[in-house]
């Protein structure tokens, strides 16, 4: 799928292709969905919850996607959300195949347990002791395949810490652009710094850049959002991006 070979385990009256899951239900097997199948169950420590990481073929797209829902999802009766997101997630389907698909879901098992972490940024591992970096995407560290990020809910920001370009564009482009002036190469240390304050036991904070109009502070701001997403200018922007805007009352920032 998406250029990845899958394999995973069918339960009992189920079948599985390259075209999708099928319902064992006499001589000929009926087409029930596009391939689809539960990758881990993620155990969330501080609540004690389990949810569970679906993966599966977006047909629209031929690539592989991810969707962590509650594991009590699998049981709520219908009108059940999770078809729904499953639809929206490229899952190719009939609606009166739905509930095959989700009593297709609930008998499938997996031993692959992860450990959820629900906050960005390090993550002290409960059982090895490491430290773990986490990002929306991905994790850095020792355990990173034991890890996996489990937001309460999904921000504005987290979505788009997203990447674009490699590493010698970024350089090329934006870093090598800010030597010998010492605003942006501020910005740009700050960045860095920030997921570097938990480790030297340091508290967070921030910097008011201020200028008349048209002096580059917004261009400032550009430059230390490059490194984790979309940097585009909010007033340009045809979409959410990773730069958010003080739009807030002083009662809502407290």
């Amino acid at each position: 799928i998406g250029g990845t070979t899958v394999s995973f385990d069918t339960p009992n009256g189920f079948s599985a292709t390259e075209e999708g899951i099928f319902l064992e239900n006499g001589p000929d097997p009926e087409l029930i969905c596009s391939p689809l199948w539960i990758d881990s169950i993620i155990h969330e420590p501080i609540s004690g919850d389990y949810n569970i990481l679906i993966k599966g073929k977006n047909s629209l797209s031929g690539n592989i996607f991810e969707l962590s829902t509650p594991r009590s999802s699998l049981f709520q009766a219908f009108p059940n959300p999770l078809p729904t997101e499953l639809y929206n997630k490229g899952v190719e389907t009939d609606q009166k195949r739905m509930k095959d698909v989700l009593k297709y879901l609930t008998k499938q098992g997996t031993n692959n347990i992860l450990t959820g972490c629900i906050k960005l940024g390090w993550h002290k591992h409960e059982k090895t002791g490491s430290m773990n970096f986490i990002h929306p995407q991905y994790v850095i560290g020792p355990d990173k395949d034991d890890l996996k990020y489990l937001p309460v809910e999904e921000s504005v920001t987290e979505s788009n810490m997203t990447k674009s370009g490699s590493l010698e564009e970024w350089k090329v482009n934006i870093s090598f652009k800010t030597k010998g002036n010492p605003i942006p190469q501020f910005a740009l240390g700050a960045s860095f710094a920030a997921p570097l304050l938990e480790l030297v036991n340091l508290d967070g904070g921030g910097f008011h850049i201020y200028a008349h109009s048209s002096r580059g502070k917004t261009i400032c701001l550009q430059i230390a959002a490059s490194p984790w997403g979309d940097a585009t200018d909010t007033a340009e922007a045809t979409k959410e991006v990773y730069i958010q805007r003080w739009s807030s009352t002083g009662n809502a920032i407290e």
